[in-house]
């Protein structure tokens, strides 16, 4: 007895696709499968329930794939966290403490090195005469490529293949009638079209680089009282203030491809590595703390350095009062910078105004006698 042949051959990768809001309870894995005559996209969601999106070979008008930034911004991030790791471990005297630090270092380098296998990553839609959608599971592009070679042929054997002679001619008939159809509608409906065209393209508005710019800002106003109120509990903020600009840093890079303007993404990149300085000032101070007090031969613990650093007085040490104006500069004029640039994008990107049909009423002009 013959073997029945399979219907669907599943496609290579996987991904999440994106909900509302970047927190779910639930996520939802997305996967691809080849029929002889559709592409058929299966949305899991926590595994009790599936959602089936079926497109026919036939009506497929392109496979679009658009590289981006992700893998350069993770492979940043997991590289700068094994390198601080690793820097922290070494000032650790404790045995059972160094363990704990290199583990987490080898857990991050493991991870940066997944990320640099899987190669570079994308973002890739199926497009149709009546839609665009996603396809999460091919967010690595050498995935896409491998799907992509395998869909090509069977797209082709139901549509035919176009001869190259006739790519120019039907280049110029496609342009032609999207612009008599953007000629024939409406004022009305074309221009409430590329409004929503707009707000789709630019769905993120900001909100994360808001908290970033808000974050320097309250950063700038934090140095300024600590040149007089010395103390360990003004430590404590600037690291929780600290750790709120790394988290909402590394958000705001994973958010920025783009959806904004070149001047905030510079803005950011410059944060980034104003960021990476103060970390690396912070480090260069805590071995200096803990090599003038080697002489004691006392165990010197990290709270014994932030302890002693926060004692020190800017007025009684030229490098802490140098550091300590840079750092009041740089973060009050980022910050300043960014909410002022967030301020015109959010501006440009705003609604336009609404339109006026010609059966609505307009007042009419008083008699001027």
């Amino acid at each position: 007895m013959a073997k029945q042949e399979k219907e669907y051959r599943r496609l290579p990768g996987r991904g999440y696709r994106r909900q509302g809001s970047w927190i779910a309870a639930t996520r939802t894995i997305s996967t691809l499968w080849m029929s002889k005559d559709h592409l058929l996209c299966i949305d899991s969601m926590g595994g009790y329930s599936e959602d089936y999106k079926r497109f026919y070979y036939r009506d497929i008008q392109a496979i679009i794939v658009r590289r981006t930034e992700s893998w350069k911004i993770w492979n940043l991030v997991w590289g700068t966290a094994s390198i601080l790791v690793v820097l922290v471990s070494w000032m650790t005297t404790s045995g059972v403490t160094l363990g704990v630090w290199l583990c987490l270092a080898f857990f991050l380098l493991a991870l940066l090195l997944i990320n640099l296998s899987r190669g570079r990553t994308c973002v890739c839609h199926i497009r149709t005469a009546v839609q665009t959608e996603e396809l999460p599971s091919l967010r690595r592009l050498r995935t896409a490529r491998k799907a992509t070679a395998l869909l090509k042929p069977l797209i082709e054997e139901a549509q035919g293949t176009i001869p190259p002679e006739e790519l120019p001619s039907r280049m110029r008939e496609l342009v032609t009638r999207q612009v008599e159809s953007e000629v024939t509608a409406p004022a009305g409906i074309s221009r409430l079209s590329s409004a929503s065209a707009r707000r789709a393209a630019s769905s993120y508005k900001g909100a994360v680089h808001l908290v970033l710019f808000g974050l320097l800002l309250l950063d700038a106003a934090h140095t300024g009282l600590d040149f007089f109120l010395r103390g360990v509990g003004m430590a404590a903020l600037s690291i929780l203030l600290w750790a709120g600009i790394a988290f909402s840093l590394v958000m705001s890079l994973i958010k920025q491809p783009g959806a904004l303007t070149i001047g905030l993404r510079r803005v950011t990149w410059g944060i980034l590595a104003y960021t990476l300085a103060v970390f690396g000032v912070g480090y260069v101070e805590m071995m200096v703390i803990s090599v003038k007090n080697a002489e004691s031969r006392q165990v010197i613990t990290q709270w014994d350095m932030v302890r002693i650093h926060a004692e020190t007085s800017p007025f009684d040490s030229a490098w802490m009062m140098t550091t300590m104006i840079l750092s009041l500069i740089c973060s009050l004029g980022l910050g300043l910078l960014g909410l002022l640039l967030l301020r015109q994008f959010r501006q440009k990107t705003a609604d336009p105004p609404s339109v006026v049909s010609a059966g609505d009423k307009v007042p009419a002009r008083q008699n001027e006698n």
